[in-house]
């Protein structure tokens, strides 16, 4: 399923006080995210978005998404299993003038469609279990 939110943020929302836009979701796993400042920004408008307190994207948390006109895409593999199913965005505006809008996209998928991408957390797994330890019961 692909989500498209437009969200405009007035000269009202600051970074201490944002505007808060609750997008519910499903049950499944983020495999595509697209940020899209709209033409005229100036990079004057800012988001960040959470699930569950936890900030997602960007992931550094003293950063922000932010542009003028170009999209900022990425693939991405952000678990979304536990209720309630919302994305929490929280936007700002450092225009004294004028709102401005951006539109976050993504796409979600079943769980059982999407493959995990934690090579390492399989590997370690198949280790311990393998390990002679655990074979020969040692003490």
């Amino acid at each position: 399923m692909w989500y498209d939110v437009a969200i405009t943020t007035a000269i009202t929302y600051t970074e201490a006080a944002p505007l808060e836009t609750v997008i519910r979701v499903t049950h499944g796993v983020i495999t595509r995210v697209s940020f899209r400042p709209r033409l005229g920004h100036s990079a004057l408008c800012h988001a960040r978005v959470f699930y569950h307190e936890h900030q997602l994207w960007p992931v550094s948390r003293n950063e922000d998404l932010h542009g003028d006109k170009d999209p900022i895409e990425w693939d991405d593999y952000e678990e979304i299993f536990t209720a309630p199913y919302e994305l929490l965005v929280r936007s700002w505006n450092e225009d004294d003038t004028y709102p401005h809008t951006f539109d976050l996209g993504f796409a979600q998928l079943p769980e059982g469609i999407v493959a995990p991408t934690n090579w390492g957390k399989v590997m370690s797994d198949i280790f311990s279990l393998l390990s002679p330890r655990r074979i020969f019961g040692g003490s």
